[in-house]
């Protein structure tokens, strides 16, 4: 074994489990009649290789990851599952009948800024955020029929969507949430997740990223000419990668004289080869081009250090057939294009951290502030994502992908007895890949309390530690010793300072607060560091995120500011910790919290008019939470908060021994 891992050697494995596995999943799925009267093209928004933020990126550090795959070994390398011969053969007809749908242009993903986004900004999205800042500008507008009742603080009637809200979860433990809304023949669908870049092992960075990529890229029937053709191409083709692996690591080993590279020329041309082979028996984005033709608008999705989303609108009368490409596509994914996808990806590292100072800064600044599994970059260290080929990716896809690590949320024209009949007829028979790792939605004790008390006993719990229950603290060993100022490196994009302040997961009831705490502070132009320093002209830039890099987990409150101009980042910092002292000292003003108020009840508002918004925010947060209903929950936590409570988390979060301060300096 050299320091890349193992090449495969098992590709000799029988194919005939591969192809029961196979027979036993394809019966249940008669696409056909839907392909043939799918709508004729329309003009839509599709998923397709993508773009990450600075957020996602990684620069190659001092800090050298261990070898993939880590401490959870990959199983050798099986083949690619074959189709049983016996299978009505108008069964295996869908490639041909999405061949002809030429792949459309697609946009950059919604929502992947430099900071990661709390669970709360699913929720005011969709012109939301608007409602909320309108809110903070001045008195809060709404529609007529609810205005009044909003800021009262009692439920408007949209509001009232409660009881009408289905979930129910299959016998192997995926949960479906329906919200049926009759006001127009479409439906949004949303796939959560729950796991992201947190669950990689050591060495294995990247790969809950690469997988949202290939979630995309078909299966044995969507994507293929011929997948009886294609198959034996895939594997060679991750022959080859592992071959050509290990002798690049030979190499770098200082291996034999000139034949190490030879032989690495050779391996090269013979991967690429194979490449051209097998996408000529491709249909490249079948899965996104059936959608197209029937209807389908905005498919696309994310990843996050929490979770990893997969969303699109329908007309409803094709949610049956969303219905069975989604479990095709988590029953029986082939990983195609996985190797060319990885030359996409990271390409995008080159652009948006290789090449982008602020993207470096931010990766070496989440380095060195965090002890935990935040501290890896979401796109990926460049040497784990390099050694990553077929093997990882599927073991990766096996350890957490199953029917228990997902929630399914529908939200628009659909009947909730007809979903579960379709939940039923293409997922009820799928458990998943043996022995995979179950995760708790939300902490383990906010899903403890949703499961043991339903929906009267659901409430946020009380933290029973600082930094949450069970939970790594997230300071690093430096920051322990005293160490808690980092990197005044110089960048085209400085000056400019990051203040991170340690905090506990935001799925306790703390974690409200500390939303609450950065709306006052940063949320929109009367809010303290804005009006202050901003408008003020005393400072550029100030802002503040409650979910540094992600929610879950324990991890930071990042506020960044940016000086004038001839003014270098101490004296930004300056101010911006002059701020948080006066919120300590003096507490939250009582218009303060009331305006912050009225915009979570905006917000909620607001996402109550989109299906897309509304099916987010309900998989978003019983994914974060452990339940739907922390969405209200939520409201009713900010409209029964104190001032001593919004003062003592305070206190405690923004206190200055607290704080791991990063300087850019103007280069």
């Amino acid at each position: 074994m050299n320091g890349l891992g193992h090449r495969s050697t098992n590709t000799q494995t029988s194919r005939a489990g591969a192809a029961a596995k196979w027979t036993l999943h394809q019966q249940h799925v008669p696409f056909t009649s839907w392909m043939r009267t799918a709508q004729s093209p329309q003009s839509c928004c599709q998923r397709g290789s993508r773009t990450p933020s600075s957020k996602h990126a990684s620069a190659t550090t001092s800090l050298t990851p261990s070898s993939c795959p880590g401490p959870h070994a990959a199983p050798p390398l099986a083949p690619h599952p074959t189709p049983d011969p016996t299978t009505p053969s108008e069964q295996l007809h869908i490639p041909q009948l999405v061949a002809h749908a030429q792949p459309q242009p697609r946009p950059q993903p919604p929502g992947h800024g430099p900071l990661e986004a709390s669970r709360r900004t699913v929720l005011l999205s969709a012109g939301a955020v608007a409602a909320a800042a309108a809110a903070a500008a001045g008195p809060l507008v709404l529609p007529s029929a609810s205005s009044a009742a909003a800021l009262s603080g009692r439920p408007p009637p949209e509001m009232g969507f409660e009881p009408r809200v289905v979930e129910f979860t299959l016998s192997n433990g995926l949960h479906f949430i329906v919200l049926p809304r009759r006001n127009a023949p479409v439906v949004a669908c949303h796939t959560y997740a729950n796991v992201g870049a947190w669950n990689e092992s050591p060495g294995c960075t990247g790969m809950a990223h690469l997988l949202e990529h290939m979630a995309f890229k078909g299966t044995p029937r969507v994507g293929s000419v011929d997948f009886r053709r294609e198959a034996p191409l895939l594997d060679a083709l991750d022959e080859a990668f592992y071959e050509l692996r290990d002798a690049k690591a030979a190499v770098a080993a200082g291996g034999p004289g000139g034949a190490g590279p030879t032989r690495v020329s050779t391996l090269r041309a013979r991967l690429r080869s194979l490449q051209e082979a097998a996408a000529g028996l491709a249909v490249p984005n079948a899965f996104g081009a059936a959608l197209q033709r029937a209807g389908g608008s905005g498919l696309n999705a994310t990843t996050s250090h929490d979770q990893t989303r997969y969303f699109v609108s329908l007309p409803s009368n094709k949610l049956e057939l969303w219905m069975a490409l989604e479990a095709e596509r988590f029953r029986a994914p082939v990983f195609r294009e996985l190797y060319s996808e990885k030359s996409v990806i990271e390409e995008e590292r080159r652009l948006r951290v290789d090449n982008s100072p602020m993207g470096r800064y931010q990766q070496e600044f989440a380095l060195a502030s965090l002890a935990n599994n935040y501290r890896r970059p979401i796109i990926g260290f460049e040497q784990d994502f390099e050694a990553i080929g077929r093997r990882e990716v599927q073991a990766f896809f096996d350890r957490f992908y199953g029917p228990a690590n997902l929630t399914i949320a529908i939200v628009g024209d659909a009947d909730p007895r007809d979903v579960r009949r379709m939940a039923e007829r293409y997922w009820g028979g799928w458990q998943g890949p043996p022995g995979y790792q179950v995760l708790p939605r939300g902490t383990t004790t906010a899903t403890a309390a949703a499961a043991a008390g339903g929906a009267a006993a659901w409430a946020r719990p009380a933290l029973e530690s600082p930094w949450g229950n069970g939970e790594q603290d997230p300071r690093p060993e430096a920051f322990l010793s005293g160490s808690r100022t980092f990197l005044r490196a110089p960048a085209r994009s400085g000056p400019a300072v990051l203040l991170g302040y340690y905090r506990p997961p935001l799925s306790s009831r703390e974690g409200v607060v500390l939303d609450v705490l950065a709306d006052v502070l940063a949320g929109g132009r009367t809010s303290r560091l804005v009006s202050e320093l901003v408008l003020s002209g005393k400072a550029l830039s100030a802002s503040l995120v409650s979910a540094y890099p992600g929610e879950l987990h324990a991890g930071l409150s990042l506020v960044y500011g940016v000086p004038r101009d001839g003014e270098g980042p101490e004296s930004v910092a300056g101010l911006l910790q002059q701020q948080l002292a006066a919120l300590v000292e003096g507490g939250v003003r009582p218009d303060e919290l009331a305006r912050v108020q009225r915009a979570v009840r905006a917000g909620l508002l607001a996402a109550a008019q989109s299906n897309s918004a509304m099916a987010a925010a309900l998989a978003s947060y019983h994914v974060s939470t452990g339940s739907w209903r922390g969405l209200v929950s939520e409201l009713d936590v900010v409209t029964q908060l104190r001032a001593s409570e919004l003062r003592d988390v305070a206190e405690r979060v923004f206190a200055p021994d607290n704080c791991f301060t990063g300087y850019v300096l103007k280069a």
